[in-house]
């Protein structure tokens, strides 16, 4: 059996090629995301590695509104 690391908001944007502001925005939308107290977000490694894999990495030049598409700073 796998065990499910949490990975702190620095780790997911490294892992996605994203800003940490972005995985804020974007933490209420995400089914992998665990709140572990107010000021305290962590994010489920199998369920984040799940979901790129059924959704596909977020990659810099899409067109907005594209499948796949996330904002990048």
């Amino acid at each position: 059996m796998t065990s499910d690391r949490l990975l702190t908001v620095d780790q997911v944007a490294e892992r996605l090629g994203v800003s940490r502001s972005h995985v804020y925005r974007q933490a209420t939308h995400w089914p992998f995301t665990r709140k572990l107290s107010a000021k305290a977000l962590r994010f489920s490694e199998l369920g984040l590695e799940r979901w790129v894999a059924s959704s596909g990495p977020p990659v810099a030049g899409r067109q907005e509104g594209s499948p796949g598409t996330y904002e990048h700073e």
